[in-house]
């Protein structure tokens, strides 16, 4: 199973040490692990994802709407049998409780919001 901020459910306002508010943040000094939440309130999480070249994040699902934005290298993102390719720039909306999972063949940094107000 997946751990870690990305299954993080309470609502509590948390950030970053260093993510506050009306404050440029570089997404590259966040983190370290495979997942980091850099800010969370009661509408959304903002997550950052580092998945390493060869590595995979199994099929799962959230409860709400999500947002997926590639930063960086290359993979697949897939929703039931359709494979979507991720590379800088690629971005998708993805309704709520929407089963996939995601493969990278380069490392691959994607920028994660999960919006909580439509559960």
């Amino acid at each position: 199973p997946l751990h870690g901020a990305y299954l993080t459910t309470k609502r509590e306002e948390m950030s970053n040490e260093n993510t506050l508010p009306n404050k440029v943040i570089d997404l590259k000094s966040i983190g370290g692990g495979k997942f980091s939440s850099i800010v969370k309130n009661a509408q959304f999480e903002a997550i950052h994802v580092v998945i390493q070249a060869g590595g995979s994040l199994p099929p799962h699902q959230a409860q709400g709407s999500a947002i997926v934005q590639c930063l960086s290298g290359k993979g697949s993102f897939i929703i039931g049998e359709e494979s979507q390719e991720l590379t800088p720039g690629a971005w998708l909306y993805m309704s709520p409780k929407t089963m996939h999972a995601v493969e990278a063949e380069e490392t691959l940094t994607l920028l994660v919001i999960k919006i909580f107000s439509d559960q």
